[in-house]
């Protein structure tokens, strides 16, 4: 994990962490790192990815948001929309159809 709920974000230290977030161990993204996950307090897995866009680092990085309640993805959503050298867009997948 590399930040819990409720601590400073590294890059950014006037936000926090609105849901505990960090990466997958033994796995990789397009940066090369682990896959990034916020992980939330549902009971939901997942069903939701942020597409962020970092003006200011110059990468786009998807991270994936396990288990997070509606308002722990507004909160999320927030964190990436924050200023103007970041965006970010929040994908929901659909339903099961039954």
């Amino acid at each position: 994990m590399i930040g819990r709920k409720g601590q400073a974000i590294r890059d950014t230290p006037d936000s926090i962490y609105p849901v505990d977030y960090g990466y997958l161990r033994d796995t990789a993204s397009m940066g090369g790192s682990g896959i990034d996950v916020w992980v939330g307090t549902g009971l939901c897995g997942i069903d939701a990815i942020i597409c962020v866009a970092d003006l200011v680092k110059r990468d786009s990085e998807i991270k994936t948001l396990i288990d997070c309640t509606e308002e722990e993805k507004r909160l999320i959503f927030g964190v990436h929309n924050e200023t103007e050298n970041m965006k970010g867009v929040l994908v929901r997948r659909k339903p099961p159809r039954s």
